[in-house]
């Protein structure tokens, strides 16, 4: 879904600011997606493309702190952790994402946000994968640690780089 403003003659993306958001009302459109701006003016990028990348990639990361909550009982009872170890298994994501994401934003203003994301997503996944094969308490909380590294540049680095692709010319 994409916002576009109310014309007949033009169905151009032209982007609402706190200054004239009353003045543009919006209707959503299902056709039309805004061109993505890109560095090469000659590379075609589409907006939806890079909108669907960053909602997945940091919609992953928000959702796998909550999620492990839900399967904390089965995670427990399967690995044998004391209840310690249990309350570890999800502080410790969200305790370093916490500390690690303003270092993210910050590693992605100088490296590049693009770079940070997609570093960011590979380091998830290999947590990810951690996770899957984790035989132990100690285990799942060190591969949570690694989630947590990765998550911490893919959030800010998504937001980043929707900012930049949908921002008005």
């Amino acid at each position: 879904l994409c916002y576009a403003p109310i014309r007949a003659a033009s169905k151009s993306y032209t982007g609402a600011t706190v200054s004239n958001i009353a003045e543009h009302p919006y209707e959503i459109h299902h056709h039309h997606f805004p061109r993505a701006r890109h560095d090469d003016p000659d590379a075609e990028v589409l907006g939806h493309w890079i909108l669907a990348a960053a909602i997945i990639g940091s919609s992953m990361a928000f959702i796998n702190g909550t999620v492990t909550n839900v399967a904390l009982p089965s995670i427990q009872s399967d690995l044998g952790a004391p209840l310690a170890q249990a309350q570890w298994v999800v502080q410790v994501y969200a305790l370093l994402l916490a500390t690690l994401l303003l270092v993210g934003g910050s590693l992605g203003d100088h490296f590049g946000h693009r770079r940070v994301f997609v570093l960011g997503l590979s380091i998830f996944a290999l947590g990810s994968v951690g996770c899957a094969v984790a035989a132990s308490p100690g285990q799942l909380i060190a591969a949570r640690v690694v989630q947590a590294l990765g998550a911490a540049g893919l959030i800010p680095g998504s937001l980043a780089i929707l900012g930049a692709a949908f921002e008005a010319d």
